[in-house]
C-alpha cells in the first residue's frame, strides 16, 4: 500500500493514487502534480505501525529517503498515515489525516481518530524516531548544498507560486 502510494505520488499519477488514498481533493491533486515535478522517488521505506481505533485500522509512520531530481543526496523524512480497511477487506490510506489535509483542512476528521493520532505522535518511541530523522535530514542538507537549495529555496518558492495561483483562480 505505502510503496504503491509513493510510486504514484512521485510520478504525479493522481488517478492511480486514488486507489491507495481516499479522498484526494482537486487541490491536493494539483499539489501532487507540482511536487512530482521535483521528486524522482521515495526510497528505503520503513513502516512503523500501531493499532488504530478499531480492528483493521492502523496508525503508520513511514521513514523514507526522498530523492529529488538532479540532486545527489536524498532527504530523509518521516510521513504519517491513518490506514483503514474498506468493505472488501482492502487497506487504504484515509487521506483526511494526511499532512496535506492536516495543513489545509479540506476534509473533516473524526475527533477520536485525531486524538489517537495526537497521542501516537507524543509517544516516546515516535518522538525519538522524529528526532533521529530530523538529525539525519539536517546532516544531509548540511552535506549537500544542492539539496539545501532545493528544500530551502526552490521547493518553497514553487509551492508559494502554486498557492498564489490557487487564490488567483
Amino acid at each position: 500500500l505505502i510503496k504503491n502510494y509513493y510510486e504514484n505520488y512521485s510520478s504525479g499519477n493522481v488517478d492511480q493514487l486514488e486507489n491507495f488514498a481516499k479522498p484526494i481533493s482537486d487541490t491536493e491533486k494539483s499539489y501532487v502534480a507540482l511536487f512530482s515535478q521535483y521528486v524522482e522517488s521515495y526510497n528505503d521505506l520503513k513502516c512503523y505501525t500501531k493499532r488504530g481505533l478499531t480492528e483493521g485500522e492502523y496508525v503508520v509512520s513511514v521513514y523514507m529517503n526522498m530523492k529529488f531530481k538532479d540532486i545527489k543526496t536524498a532527504a530523509p523524512g518521516l510521513d504519517f498515515f491513518y490506514v483503514r480497511t474498506d468493505e472488501n477487506g482492502d487497506y487504504y490510506i484515509d487521506n483526511a489525516y494526511s499532512q496535506f489535509n492536516q495543513s489545509n483542512m479540506e476534509e473533516s476528521t473524526q475527533a477520536d481518530v485525531q486524538s489517537l493520532i495526537n497521542e501516537f505522535e507524543r509517544a516516546e518511541d515516535v518522538t525519538d524516531l522524529m528526532a533521529s530523522v530530523q538529525e539525519e535530514y539536517e546532516a544531509a542538507v548540511k552535506k549537500d548544498a544542492d539539496l539545501d537549495k532545493m528544500v530551502s529555496t526552490t521547493l518553497p518558492a514553487a509551492i508559494s507560486e502554486w498557492a498564489k495561483s490557487l487564490t488567483e483562480a
